[in-house]
């Protein structure tokens, strides 16, 4: 049986950049493979994805869409003026951009 294949959308978080970071030095000082890489990336994808699905709080978005691209299942959409709540809090922003990709 195939292994689920996880979206790759949590690489471009702060987390997931700051892990690409400390990856990419091993690589340049030769200290870890290519092939050893993309599976400590398929390991923070995977856990990323699980670990989210635990949340208990779920919250609501609202805001003005600005724009928004759908290709090959892939969203991107753009809003103004948006406020994201949830139980105990409230975010507000001007600009805001969601990444959405269809899991296979």
């Amino acid at each position: 049986m195939s292994e689920k294949k996880y979206s790759k959308q949590y690489r471009n978080t702060t987390l997931g950049l700051k892990f690409g970071e400390i990856l990419d030095e091993y690589i340049s000082n030769g200290e870890l493979s290519d092939e050893l890489v993309e599976y400590m990336y398929t390991v923070f994808d995977r856990t990323m994805f699980d670990e989210l699905q635990k949340l208990k709080n779920k919250g609501t978005l609202g805001g003005d869409s600005k724009t928004y691209h759908n290709r090959n299942d892939d969203w991107k959409i753009e809003f103004n003026k948006c406020n994201v709540n949830f139980e105990k809090e409230e975010l507000e922003s001007n600009d805001l951009t969601i990444f959405s990709t269809k899991l296979s």
